[in-house]
């Protein structure tokens, strides 16, 4: 599992202290979550949330520089530069035990001591692995439009050439989950 780009080391019950502490913990189907993890429950083999009643079938420790909660005076710099300019801005509350989510904030107060702020990362599109993901899951379907005025071809399975699982998905291919109707890019938020 990923996190933020760096890819996680999980927790196992072997290799648990029983110490309590905040940690990332995730089901299958669902992204981490910054929680407080106390235990592991070998009868339903899933990690014990304080903060929650469900069960996590997986967590690991928090990167080391996500622990980091002080914004050096360049990345403050930087966060102001850029709403100067008018980009978009992304908040959260520094001990947030929940979920470890980014909330977009028009006007900042810029409490530097309470909120963690970044700039609002622009999505970008799937890599063919990414999306070949995506789709076994099942979280929804792909389509190729065989012209704008056509009907789309809905597809089951997505295949692409061998050696190009890290190259970005083709123009022209749409996505849509399972609930929406509208088809869209294949882009993903980091």
């Amino acid at each position: 599992m990923k996190y933020k780009g760096k890819e996680l080391v999980e927790m196992t019950q072997e290799n648990w202290d029983g110490k309590s502490r905040r940690m990332l913990a995730w089901r299958d189907d669902y992204k981490p979550w910054l929680t407080m993890i106390c235990g592991y429950n070998p009868l339903s083999k899933s990690w014990i949330c304080a903060d929650s009643s469900i069960g996590f079938s997986h967590c690991a420790e928090i990167p080391k520089e996500e622990t980091n909660q002080v914004q050096s005076t360049d990345e403050m710099i930087e966060i102001l530069n850029a709403y100067k300019k008018g980009k978009k801005i992304e908040c959260r509350f520094k001990d947030r035990t929940m979920r470890d989510s980014w909330s977009c904030i028009e006007k900042p107060n810029w409490n530097w001591d309470s909120y963690e702020y970044r700039i609002k990362q622009e999505p970008r599109r799937m890599t063919n692995k990414e999306l070949k993901e995506w789709l076994k899951k099942n979280c929804g379907q792909y389509c190729i439009p065989s012209n704008s005025f056509v009907d789309l071809h809905v597809k089951a399975q997505f295949g692409y050439g061998i050696g190009k699982d890290d190259e970005f998905v083709k123009e022209g291919i749409q996505i849509r989950a399972w609930y929406e109707s509208e088809w869209h890019e294949p882009l993903i938020e980091e």
